[in-house]
């Protein structure tokens, strides 16, 4: 199942009203960005090590390390994007064959 939040404030309250098991964000979104949504997941005990995938419109070699420093698990450029390179790094992150 699949939640859609429509920024970073959203993506944050549907994290507190349900059960999720994976994020993935952009990086320029409205009211909250994807490293300040990042970085206010990883202070969240329940979610500290949920894995998080961020897609990007283009590559950024400094927000890419910027965004694994902060503890995304992967980093997909949008120029690069195809359903199975994202379906990939879930099933990889969550364990899932």
């Amino acid at each position: 199942a699949v939640e859609i939040a429509v920024d970073g404030v959203d993506a944050l309250n549907k994290l507190n009203e349900k059960h999720i098991d994976a994020v993935i964000t952009d990086i320029a979104m409205p009211r909250m960005d994807g490293n300040m949504l990042l970085n206010n997941i990883r202070r969240m005990d329940q979610y500290g090590s949920m894995p998080v995938i961020v897609v990007s419109g283009a590559y950024d070699p400094e927000a890419k390390k910027q965004f694994i420093d902060a503890g995304a698990q992967a980093f997909i450029v949008k120029s690069d994007f195809q359903r199975g390179n994202l379906l990939q790094a879930v099933e990889e992150l969550l364990n899932v064959r």
